[in-house]
Parts: C-alpha cells; sequence; structure tokens
C-alpha cells in the first residue's frame, strides 16, 4: 500500500470474512494497488471490490489446507475477522502468509475471556474491536476496513483497539 508507511512489501492481502464487517477493506487495498482475495464462507456479492472472490469454509482444515496447497506463493498479509476463523486452522494461516492480522470482537476483550486461539508471536497482529465511546453503539463496516488500514500504516503493533473495551458495563447488548 503504497501511501502507508514501512509496509512497501505488502503485495497480496487474503481477507477473510470479506462478506461481511471486512466487505469494504476489498475496494480500499485495490485503490493502493494491492491485490485482494476477498475469502467467505458463502459467495462474495461481486461488489465488494476484491480482485478474487473465494468461497471457503476456514472452519475446515482439509479444505483450508487444499486452498493454501494451490496457491503458488504465500500471501503477504492475512487480515481475519476472528469469527470467520475456525480455531484449528489459524496455525496454518499463519504458517503460510507473512503477516497475519486478527480482527477480534469485543468479546475477546471482556474480563473472562479465555485465551484466544491464535497464537501472539511474531508476525501476528490484533485489532481489537471495542465500542463507541459516545455510547451510540458498535462500529460500521467501514470504520473497521479504515482501523486495518491504519494498523498497517503503523507498522502493524502488536494490539491495537478500535473504540473503547472499558468498562465492560457499557458493552452494548
Amino acid at each position: 500500500m503504497p501511501d502507508a508507511p514501512g509496509d512497501s512489501t505488502v503485495r497480496e492481502v487474503v481477507v477473510i470474512g470479506a462478506s461481511g464487517i471486512l466487505a469494504p477493506l476489498g475496494a480500499r487495498l485495490c485503490r493502493r494497488g494491492v491485490r485482494t482475495v476477498g475469502v467467505a464462507r458463502g459467495s462474495l456479492h461481486g461488489d465488494e471490490g476484491f480482485d478474487e472472490a473465494v468461497a471457503l469454509d476456514v472452519h475446515d482444515v482439509a479444505a483450508v489446507l487444499s486452498w493454501i496447497g494451490s496457491r503458488k506463493v504465500a500471501s503477504d498479509l492475512v487480515v481475519a475477522y476472528g469469527p470467520a476463523v475456525g480455531d484449528a486452522v489459524w496455525e496454518l494461516w499463519r504458517g503460510w502468509a507473512a503477516r497475519l492480522l486478527v480482527v477480534a470482537t469485543s468479546n475477546w476483550a471482556a474480563p473472562s475471556a479465555p485465551v484466544p486461539p491464535w497464537r501472539m508471536e511474531e508476525g501476528v497482529s490484533v485489532l481489537q474491536l471495542g465500542w463507541r465511546a459516545d455510547g451510540a453503539g458498535w462500529h460500521s463496516p467501514t470504520e473497521v476496513s479504515e482501523a486495518v488500514l491504519r494498523v498497517v500504516a503503523d507498522g502493524f503493533p502488536a494490539h491495537s483497539v478500535l473504540g473503547v473495551v472499558r468498562p465492560w458495563e457499557d458493552h452494548p447488548r
């Protein structure tokens, strides 16, 4: 993405969860000259702006292994919406891509949240989704996609938050 500092090596991004909260990300990345692969369980609607659309159940280890094996080269970055990915396949994505950016739902910020299925290690960043500080609820898909671009532009910090996650009692229901 040429306009983001320090990320000139990002030439291809695989977006998992491309038909939902991350749908706007495809067009935004394409405008920056990045090749995009949108991955969703069902079909994409065709207007999301991804260069390639892939219907793939990313909870199915065999299906993910087969798809990864069919690719000629690894991707520079996988952006994965947490609920879209099965617990057993996080390591497959991390082992295949140069970088993994997890978009985690607010549930992972809960005081009683379990250890996440992705491992925090070199090459893994987490964008923690919160809610609006003004009490207006959740962030839109456009805002989430813009936050992903900021994480990339900021050089992939290990942990970023969109909105707020405290006090937990203010969590929208």
